[in-house]
């Protein structure tokens, strides 16, 4: 086995990730026996700990690791969840997956967003619901505003949806942190988050120009789709319905 990850936090137990398990107390657990492994609460500092609750064969797991390897050990939580997911044959076709240094984390997909928020906040709260706060799906083509602040010397910085009847916090990088509609960049995910934001920006650019279109039945308006297409624009289901629609099928 391939070791991938050496967990421990101050005063607890050590565990492994390797290819093939997650390796607990001498024992080893395959993928496929996880029911599933998340992240609880990530350290802020050096004095504390960051936590993973994990589940198999009806047993729960209390899983830890020091400040100094968080960034690692969010990582290692992608890497198992996705691990789980193949080894119960879910795959996921998401565009971009990003990660936060606080433990939420974005997945970008062709006409949607799913955002897990973590808060950064007390660890016995954070323990007892679980971990984020579950996946909230936001359609792109809702998406009002994508505002982008990039992370400035020792300043974080972010990425913040807007959409009809979210709530926009205008306090900056400390509301952002704690707004369940953003996610924290830093300079390890900004390359990144540079990418998504300019995918979900020409996306949105592109679903207005589909929604704009009156449904008149023209050879130019189809040809205009399949430009659309052929430069990757617009999906072939999407030109397929317009070319439908502009035929009146």
């Amino acid at each position: 086995m391939n070791e991938t990850f050496k967990g421990k936090g101050f005063g607890m137990k050590e565990w492994t990730v390797t290819d093939e398990c997650l390796v607990f107390k001498g024992e080893n657990i395959p993928y496929k026996s996880l029911a599933y492994f998340n992240l609880v609460t990530t350290p802020t500092t050096s004095l504390t700990n960051g936590v993973i609750s994990a589940s198999y064969d009806g047993k729960a797991l209390t899983l830890s690791f020091a400040y100094n390897q968080k960034e690692k050990a969010h990582e290692v939580v992608e890497f198992v969840q996705e691990k789980i997911n193949r080894a119960n044959g879910i795959e996921k076709d998401y565009r971009y997956l990003l990660t936060s240094k606080t433990g939420s984390k974005l997945e970008v997909y062709d006409d949607y967003i799913v955002l897990y928020f973590m808060p950064v906040g007390s660890l016995l709260a954070n323990i007892a619901r679980g971990g984020n706060t579950g996946g909230k799906r936001i359609n792109i083509a809702d998406i009002t505003s994508i505002q982008f602040k990039e992370p400035s010397g020792i300043a974080v910085g972010f990425i913040q949806f807007s959409y009809p009847g979210s709530i926009d916090r205008k306090d900056g990088v400390t509301g952002a942190v704690n707004d369940e509609n953003s996610i924290v960049v830093d300079n390890n995910n900004l390359t990144k988050a540079k990418e998504v934001v300019q995918y979900l920006e020409e996306r949105r650019s592109s679903l207005r120009t589909i929604n704009q279109v009156q449904p008149i039945s023209s050879a130019d308006e189809i040809a205009k789709f399949k430009k659309l297409l052929a430069d990757g624009v617009i999906s072939q289901e999407e030109f397929d319905a317009k070319k439908k629609q502009l035929l009146g099928l």
